[in-house]
């Protein structure tokens, strides 16, 4: 358990930076005893809340921690970019995709690869989850992925083109930030 939440993977579904991880007040109760070294109420809390739920959900998380692993030994968790950042801003209204926001423009291939990673972040007071849908090159052409923020997504671009992003709201029209290195 420690190891998934020190990995921001959901002990509820297994997913990497999980909407629930922000929204629940439960889960975020256990995260404040933990960094706050009360392990009792940390340990009350995952007894009450959490313990219950083990067996059903212990698959999911394995999977999550070993997708996490697989991405740390594959060389796709890089060393953090300390360079300029970029923002871009964008309103995801619910259920409509937003325009398609430009990030990079990438010149790579298989051998030297682009790797970075785009923060997706609520900037509005307004909570609310979000699809994200990101395109990037690949060196068979452009690959589409889809997920959910808040969160962030690492970029492995091993093609030459651009890289674009958009989102829609799941429920409350929300401004949303992404964050991704200067390049």
């Amino acid at each position: 358990m420690k190891e998934a939440l020190e990995n921001n993977i959901c002990i509820i579904c297994g997913e990497k930076n999980c909407p629930y991880i922000k929204n629940s007040r439960d889960y975020q109760n256990l995260i404040n005893s933990l960094k706050s070294g009360n392990v009792e109420e940390a340990k009350k809390v995952y007894r009450t809340k959490f313990a219950p739920l083990r067996r059903i959900n212990k698959a999911e998380v394995m999977k999550g921690l070993q997708k996490a692993r697989d991405a740390r030994n594959n060389g796709v968790c890089t060393v953090p970019y300390i360079g300029p950042i970029q923002h871009k801003r964008v309103i995801a209204a619910p259920g409509v995709w937003s325009e398609w926001i430009e990030l990079l423009n990438s010149f790579a291939n298989e051998n030297s690869p682009n790797v970075y990673t785009v923060n997706f972040n609520p900037s509005s007071n307004m909570e609310s989850s979000f699809d994200v849908e990101i395109k990037y090159p690949e060196h068979s052409g452009m690959k589409t992925i889809n997920t959910m923020g808040p969160g962030s997504y690492t970029i492995k671009a091993t093609g030459i083109g651009n890289t674009y992003i958009r989102v829609k709201s799941h429920s409350n029209p929300v401004t949303v930030t992404f964050e991704f290195p200067e390049k």
